[in-house]
This record gives structure tokens, sequence and C-alpha cells, in this order.
């Protein structure tokens, strides 16, 4: 997975929850992220709930 489908996805989950991310999610995310780079939805999701 690249930057443009993490973009996507803060942009969907934000669409879902009907506000942008905080701060402390949107670096969740950017952490689950760098910790997973080049895997899939399956690692970054296992990552976040890790």
């Amino acid at each position: 997975m690249d930057l443009d489908g993490i973009v996507a996805i803060a942009d969907i989950v934000a669409a879902m929850l009907g506000r942008p991310l905080t701060p402390f999610e949107s670096s969740r995310l950017k952490t689950a992220y760098q910790a997973t780079a080049g895997g899939t939805l399956t690692d970054l999701a296992g990552q976040l709930a890790a």
C-alpha cells in the first residue's frame, strides 16, 4: 500500500465518522502505515488493533 492509499483510507474513515480525524487518530494511522509499509490492508488493520 502506498501513501495515496493511506490518504484515501483517512478520507474514508473521516467520512464515516462525519468529522476529520483527530491528531491522535491521524498519528496512529501514520505510525501503523510506517510499521507496515508495503503491506496489505490486513497488515494495517492488525497493526492498528495491536
